[in-house]
């Protein structure tokens, strides 16, 4: 058989920057180091270590309603709900059930 000539049959593949995921893991081995660290703080102190989620970054903070809820004004109301609107458990809707 010939060789086949031109550009090789692998040219198709990704590249892969070693200098980025050099960064990644240095970056990643520091957040294991420090979360390392918080968790035996933690341990030390005789608490366990809960990581912290991230706040996403459209968060706002929280803020009390600016009026009461008025409760009072629905006593004594009937409100339908439409049968498919709400779906509890095991497929269930709303109601009382044993």
């Amino acid at each position: 058989m010939s060789k086949p000539s031109g550009p090789s049959d692998t040219s198709f593949r990704k590249t892969w920057d070693r200098a980025e995921y050099a960064q990644k893991a240095a970056d990643r081995e520091a957040h294991i180091k420090t979360e390392s660290k918080a968790r035996a703080e933690a341990k030390a102190v005789g608490k366990k270590y809960y990581p912290r989620a991230s706040t996403p970054p459209d968060a706002k903070e929280t803020v009390s309603r600016a009026a009461r809820l008025d409760v009072s004004s629905n006593v004594g109301k009937t409100t339908l709900v439409p049968a498919g609107a709400s779906t509890g458990k095991r497929g269930r809707g709303a109601g009382f059930y044993c």
